[in-house]
């Protein structure tokens, strides 16, 4: 059963070019080493405003477990999270997910 990394958070307006150019320079090229690929990026424009909703697809649990070691092994991940967290506006938050149990017999009727 896929799991997913779902990673919500609010930038600071005063940070918001900072945050992209983190995430695109470093984590995204980190994760990509590790195997982790995003499934979806997305940041509101309308509504509140810098929420950014991040979300990765691992094969299962054990899958999330190896890659996410792989990520937190990498000699700049401290300087990373310590730049980013200048950027958010409280906390980032992370849910592993699954689907629901009959989302896919649903998914081409919408």
């Amino acid at each position: 059963m896929a799991i997913f990394e779902v990673v919500t958070g609010q930038i600071r307006l005063d940070s918001r070019r900072r945050f992209f150019e983190l995430h695109e320079t470093f984590l995204l090229p980190a994760m990509k080493v590790v195997g982790i690929k995003p499934v979806v990026l997305l940041i509101t424009e309308v509504g509140e405003y810098g929420r950014f909703l991040d979300i990765y697809e691992y094969i299962d649990f054990a899958d999330y477990q190896r890659k996410t070691d792989a990520l937190l092994a990498n000699e700049g991940i401290e300087d990373y999270y310590e730049s980013i967290g200048g950027c958010i506006h409280g906390n980032i938050n992370i849910s592993l997910m699954t689907e629901l149990p009959y989302a896919q017999r649903w998914a081409g009727d919408v």
